[in-house]
């Protein structure tokens, strides 16, 4: 195995686990939403998905499909914007993670781009504040070299 296959099986990787944690936090909600409304998995189910799908996406067994978190959420009577945000604020703070953990300079510049006039959202500022640091770090670096 050469070196690029290598990198490009550990992207494969993580993009897996990256996928697996961002609806991690949903089969939770789901779950919990679910319970405090008092409903059945077969009365959020019924015509979505199987039961047996609803329970493996409520305790993190699966990656379940985006369309059917839509339409879980949206029978468990969650706004479709907060979902969004949601899986949209957990794939930009797993981006720059990756891409800090990568020194991948380029790539937070274009993060940052995309994500500064974004105002109060606690997520995004703290991914702001990251994405500031380390590219202070890398000024610093560079004049010390």
């Amino acid at each position: 195995m050469n070196l690029s296959s290598l990198k490009n099986k550990i992207e494969r990787r993580n993009h897996y686990r990256n996928t697996q944690e961002e609806f991690q936090d949903i089969g939770n909600v789901i779950k919990d939403k679910r319970k405090k409304m008092n409903m059945t998995q077969d009365a959020i189910s019924k015509g979505i998905c199987s039961i047996s799908y609803l329970s493996k996406i409520e305790n993190n067994q699966i990656i379940p499909n985006e369309f059917f978190v839509k339409e879980i959420m949206e029978r468990l009577e969650v706004d479709d914007l907060v979902v969004d945000k949601t899986i949209n604020d957990l794939k930009t703070l797993r981006q720059l993670t990756y891409d800090i953990f990568y020194n991948r300079t380029d790539s937070i510049i274009q993060l940052y781009e995309e994500i500064k006039s974004i105002n109060h959202n606690v997520v995004i500022n703290v991914c702001k504040l990251g994405c500031l640091l380390n590219l202070k770090k890398q000024v610093k670096y560079h004049k010390s070299c």
